[in-house]
């Protein structure tokens, strides 16, 4: 008969703990942003946002010079992406910004979940009358890119214009050999190209990276640009 298994007492259990612990500051560091996107957030959590924020204008019929109604998911799905520039990106609506932070939270992590509506439909299926108003906002955005006679313009690439915004904004930190607590480098495309959808949460809808964002609009434009192309190197 084989020795007796000594039972696991706390002391074992604490040993056993100890390298998680000590790659608990990287591993939370990582996974705040996934946990962030997997955590489902549902049209009727922030639909409480949308009538204290913009109902009061965004009325039917709309006051105070809103062009369109926000109280209901048929009316919000066709402006999602507006929503998310003026609300998260230039931060100038609802008037004077969204100034409650887990209201800006709960906002953009719908939209970057897909802006799923009470259904489980995304914000771009097929919605009534939100549907019709989409397609009439798509219709005339296409005809007005046909009549000024041009394709959309290309994309920025990492090669082009990128390169040298991480260089200003991340790479003091994220550098070759990181410091200030950035946890890998940021210095070419290999290295940038895996976390894509962490700098759409941490650059353009939390704003938070690099540290107080990225204030020069038409950077933050090249950036989202870029990240909205998938990232193209070249």
């Amino acid at each position: 008969m084989g020795a007796r298994r000594a039972p696991r007492g706390p002391l074992v259990l604490a040993a056993a703990a100890a390298p998680l612990a000590a790659c608990a500051g990287l591993g939370a560091r990582f996974a705040e942003e996934e946990l962030w996107l997997a955590e489902p957030v549902a049209w009727e959590e922030v639909a409480p946002v949308f009538e204290r924020r913009c109902a009061p204008c965004h009325a039917d019929p709309p006051l105070a010079g809103a062009t369109f109604a926000l109280r209901a998911y048929g009316e919000v799905a066709p402006w999602v992406e507006r929503v998310r520039v003026r609300v998260l990106v230039q931060g100038d609506m609802p008037p004077g910004g969204l100034q409650d932070p887990e209201e800006r939270d709960l906002l953009a992590r719908w939209l970057a979940q897909g802006a799923q509506g009470p259904a489980g439909a995304e914000a771009g299926a097929e919605a009534g009358a939100g549907a019709e108003a989409g397609a009439s906002a798509g219709a005339s955005a296409g005809a007005s890119a046909g009549a000024s006679g041009g394709a959309a313009p290309a994309a920025p690439t990492w090669d082009g214009a990128v390169k040298p915004l991480f260089d200003l904004y991340c790479n003091t930190c994220h550098a070759p050999t990181p410091t200030g607590g950035a946890p890998f480098p940021l210095t070419t495309y290999a290295e940038a190209a895996p976390f894509l959808a962490r700098f759409e949460v941490r650059v353009l809808e939390r704003m938070d990276m690099p540290p107080g964002g990225v204030r020069d609009a038409g950077d933050l434009a090249t950036l989202e640009a870029w990240l909205r192309a998938g990232g193209p190197e070249r």
